[in-house]
């Protein structure tokens, strides 16, 4: 990296900030906040949840975000619009 000019070098650090900004955006902790913060009572709609993850700025999408919480055994699907959490 310390060959390359100075203009490529920091084109190269800007992109490397934004991808590590764009990971903690979405870190599991994250997730997982928007999940329990778009819970009421134990249950949660797709939209809802759509909503709060475009709210705290995580661009994962929705179906992503619920489907790994499935797998995770954090909800469990009730229909297709509506979610109980497990925890």
């Amino acid at each position: 990296m310390a060959n390359l000019p100075e203009n490529i070098r920091s084109q190269i650090m800007d992109k490397e900030i934004l991808i590590e900004e764009e990971v903690v955006k979405s870190s599991p902790k994250k997730l997982f906040f928007a999940i329990q913060k778009t819970s009421l009572d134990g249950k949660l709609s797709k939209s809802a949840l759509e909503s709060t993850l475009r709210n705290e700025n995580i661009s994962i999408p929705v179906d992503d975000v619920i489907e790994e919480a499935i797998a995770q055994g954090l909800l469990l699907k009730c229909d297709e619009e509506n979610f109980v959490l497990l925890q």
